[in-house]
C-alpha cells in the first residue's frame, strides 16, 4: 500500500464516524397529544402525586455542569479538586457518567446537561436575588458527578473586581471581576471539539441507560461569548446537525435557559428565541426532526396542565414541544 492509500484509508475513520449509529441507538423520546413517551411507553404511567397526574411528563435532574471546563487561566484555579489540586474538565465527566446508573436506579428518566454550563458561582451581577446557597456565595462551587458544588480552594466571598480581566464584564452570573469562559462554542459560532466529546460520552451512556437527555445551546452568562448573531445562529445550526448526525433520539432541545433574564445577544431573548426554535425545527435527518423548546425563569413558566384553557404554553412555545 502506497503512503497516499494509506493516509486515505486511515482517514476514513475520522470522516465518516456515524456509520451505523441509526442502528445501535436504544433510547427514543417522543410525544402523543401533551404527553412524553420513551421506546414507545408512556412515562410514569398510571401515576400521580397530591392529586395531580404525573404520567406523561419528563421529569428530570439539574445537572448542567457534565461536560464544564474553564477556559479562563485568571479563574480556572477556583474549580480545583481537593485531592490533586488542579481542574480535570476530562475527570468531571467520566465521573458524572459513572454516575449515571444510580440516577436511573432511582428511577431518573432524564437529565439536563448544557453546552454552556450554568453558573457554578451564582453570586454578584444579574440574575441575583432568587436566593444564594450559602455553600455557593464565594464563587469557588466546581461541579462534582453528581451535579453539586464542592468548595474548592479559592478565598471566602467573592473575588474582588479586577480593572481588566479576561471575560471581565458588567453584570452576569457569578462573582464580581474575571468571569469564567466555560462554553462549548466559539465566538463565531463552531463548536469545540474537546467539549463535544465529551458530551458524546455522556449522550451515549444516556441512550444505554434508556434516559432523556435535555441539551441546552446557551446560557446567560456565557452568550455575550459569541461575537454577533450571525455566530448564534450558526451554533444553533451546528449543534443541532451534529445531535443528528449522531443519530441521537433520545435528546430534547433548550435552545437557552430561561431566555427572559439577561441574554446580551436579542435573538435569545423571548421576543425572537423563537426563530431560533424553528432553527432547529427546519434541520432534519431522514425526515426526523429534533423536539426543541426553551425555558423561562421561575413563575413565569406554566403550561396547559396547569393553564387547561390557555393556548400555547408559556415555557414551552407552540412551535416547540
Amino acid at each position: 500500500m502506497d503512503r497516499r492509500t494509506f493516509l486515505t484509508t486511515a482517514a476514513l475513520p475520522a470522516l465518516y464516524p456515524l456509520r451505523g449509529f441509526a442502528q445501535t441507538r436504544r433510547t427514543d423520546v417522543s410525544i402523543r397529544g401533551d404527553a412524553f413517551y420513551i421506546n414507545g411507553r408512556l412515562t410514569y404511567a398510571g401515576r400521580t402525586f397530591n392529586g395531580k397526574r404525573i404520567e406523561g411528563l419528563v421529569m428530570n435532574i439539574r445537572v448542567v455542569q457534565g461536560i464544564f471546563d474553564d477556559l479562563n487561566p485568571e479563574t480556572a484555579s477556583r474549580w480545583v479538586y481537593p485531592d490533586t489540586k488542579r481542574w480535570d474538565p476530562e475527570r468531571n465527566t467520566k465521573e458524572f457518567v459513572a454516575a449515571m446508573p444510580d440516577w436511573k436506579s432511582h428511577g431518573v428518566l432524564a437529565f439536563t446537561i448544557n453546552l454552556q454550563g450554568g453558573s457554578p458561582g451564582f453570586a454578584g451581577g444579574r440574575g441575583r436575588g432568587r436566593g444564594t446557597p450559602p455553600a455557593e456565595a464565594g464563587g469557588a462551587v466546581p461541579p462534582d458527578a453528581a451535579g453539586r458544588g464542592v468548595p474548592a480552594a479559592a478565598p471566602e466571598g467573592n473575588p474582588p473586581a479586577a480593572p481588566q480581566g479576561r471575560g471581565e464584564r458588567g453584570g452576569g452570573r457569578g462573582p464580581t471581576g474575571p468571569q469564567l469562559e466555560n462554553s462549548a462554542i466559539d465566538p463565531d459560532g463552531n463548536l469545540r471539539p474537546a467539549y463535544m466529546a465529551r458530551l458524546q460520552k455522556i449522550l451515549d451512556k444516556a441512550d444505554e441507560l434508556g434516559m432523556v437527555a435535555i441539551v441546552g445551546f446557551f446560557y446567560f452568562g456565557q452568550d455575550q461569548r459569541l461575537k454577533d448573531e450571525a455566530a448564534v445562529r450558526r451554533a444553533v445550526l451546528n449543534a443541532t446537525n451534529w445531535i443528528l448526525d449522531h443519530r441521537y433520539r433520545n435528546v430534547l432541545v433548550e435552545v437557552n435557559n430561561e431566555c427572559n433574564i439577561a441574554y446580551d445577544h436579542d435573538i435569545l431573548k423571548p421576543p425572537r428565541v423563537t426563530e431560533l426554535i424553528q432553527l432547529v425545527q427546519n434541520q432534519s435527518r431522514d425526515g426526523r426532526r429534533l423536539l426543541v423548546s426553551t425555558s423561562f425563569g421561575g413563575t413565569t413558566s406554566g403550561g396547559q396542565r396547569d393553564h387547561p384553557g390557555q393556548e400555547g404554553d408559556r415555557c414551552l412555545t407552540p412551535t416547540g414541544w
